[in-house]
């Protein structure tokens, strides 16, 4: 199956650059469609360079290659940093998901820092 064929919704950001508001309500009710109806969705003309994004699946197979321990010192913290072992999370952003059963993926989370001034460090988020 092609992406075009894909029953996963498609999403084109190339109307970002645009800033207009017609192109982000067209783009945010794509993405709430996506999340909320169907649970995923893909991503193309996002500008984000190809060799970062092969660099980032390199670290990640590199992480994940690593035995079970030295993933399990980098467990998810309060702030949903870090790693999250098979079976412990599962989807609920969709009603396709309400009967699901637990992910059988792994990943690891990170975000960018904030400043001790951002309104979500202020309100312990």
């Amino acid at each position: 199956m092609t992406v075009e064929h894909s029953p996963i919704p498609l999403i084109d950001l190339s109307p970002l650059v645009d800033d207009s508001d017609a192109a982000l309500s067209k783009i945010a009710a794509e993405l709430r469609y996506a999340m909320e109806e169907v649970g995923f969705f893909i991503a193309v003309n996002h500008l984000v360079p190809q060799e970062l994004i092969a660099r980032a699946f390199d670290e990640a197979a590199r992480f994940h290659a690593q035995p079970m321990p030295a993933k399990q010192m980098l467990l998810m913290n309060e702030h949903n940093n870090g790693y999250l072992a098979m079976r412990r999370y599962n989807v609920r952003t969709s009603r396709v998901s309400e009967e699901a059963l637990p992910d059988l993926n792994e990943a690891f989370f990170t975000k960018r820092e904030r400043p001790t001034d951002d309104p979500l460090v202020l309100a312990g988020r």
